[in-house]
């Protein structure tokens, strides 16, 4: 779930320059289709272009994750919780800059049965009050985050996909997590408060660079992980799968279902996938 793999997938495809040049171009289309909710997995959680005209240029960006989500767990390297993070870093935004600082929920939270009971909004204005330099984007707000994004001028990030979705978009982007990405080249890792605190100054001055290479880069992480690492199977213990697939031989599952294949070979899923999709263009 926290796609502790797919850094071997992502050296793989990056040594490759053929390879790489095709996962760069489809990590683009696959930012394209979440955008505009055009894939099967974001076109609730993203809404067509919408009018941020309210919101100038001069922010920080906070993206969230879902505070319970796997993905999320257990992947703290500065701050002890998601909450410590986002109030110190309102705290250092307020004390040290002029600017802005927009927190934007994760969108899937808009659906109730995923919902948190954190209720971020009332303990910022608990510790900050009604200050007009801290704009709270709740889930529920038909806000396109892409839109937001486009507008920022650093993004900060845990450990969510859209964090390296930013780069791939020309915007730096600083973490305070181990994330899966977190080695890659393409974002600003910070190891403690005190170089978290230098990159977010450092961004006040446009000095954290987005380089072609860490464009491509996010590009080829978020094909694999987007593109290639989701599959939809019906090897599962539900009742009406398993009277199907109960019934074939071990080759015939290994021939069908690619996960089973990925555990008998000792190779990523996102590999196989990959080479499929490469195959599909020859």
């Amino acid at each position: 779930a926290q796609l502790k793999d797919i850094p071997y997938s992502f050296e793989r495809l990056l040594n490759n320059s053929k390879e790489k040049s095709f996962a760069v171009q489809k990590g683009l289309d696959q930012i394209y289709n979440r955008r505009f909710g055009k894939d099967s997995g974001s076109s609730s959680h993203f809404v067509k272009a919408t009018d941020i005209a309210e919101y100038d240029n001069n922010y920080y960006l906070m993206l969230l994750n879902s505070v319970w989500d796997t993905a999320a767990l257990g992947l703290h390297t500065v701050y002890e919780t998601m909450m410590e993070w986002i109030l110190d870093s309102i705290d250092w935004v307020l004390k040290n800059t002029n600017r802005t600082i927009i927190i934007r929920q994760h969108p899937a939270e808009r659906s109730k049965h995923i919902d948190n009971t954190d209720a971020y909004d009332k303990k910022i204005k608990a510790r900050f009050g009604d200050n007009k330099r801290i704009k709270f984007i709740k889930a529920s707000e038909n806000v396109n985050t892409y839109d937001l994004i486009e507008k920022s001028f650093c993004v900060l990030g845990f450990s969510s996909t859209i964090v390296v979705e930013s780069v791939a978009l020309g915007k730096p982007a600083v973490i305070v997590s181990s994330a899966y990405f977190d080695k890659f080249g393409i974002v600003y890792n910070a190891s403690s408060k005190k170089e978290y605190y230098m990159y977010l100054k450092k961004a006040l001055e446009n000095e954290l660079i987005v380089t072609q290479e860490m464009k491509d880069r996010a590009c080829v992480s978020n094909y694999i992980t987007q593109s290639c690492n989701w599959y939809k199977t019906e090897f599962t213990p539900v009742r009406n799968n398993y009277l199907k697939w109960s019934k074939l031989s071990l080759e015939e599952l290994e021939k069908d279902y690619l996960p089973l294949q990925a555990i008998l070979k000792n190779v990523p899923l996102s590999i196989i996938q990959h080479e499929r999709f490469l195959n599909d263009i020859k």
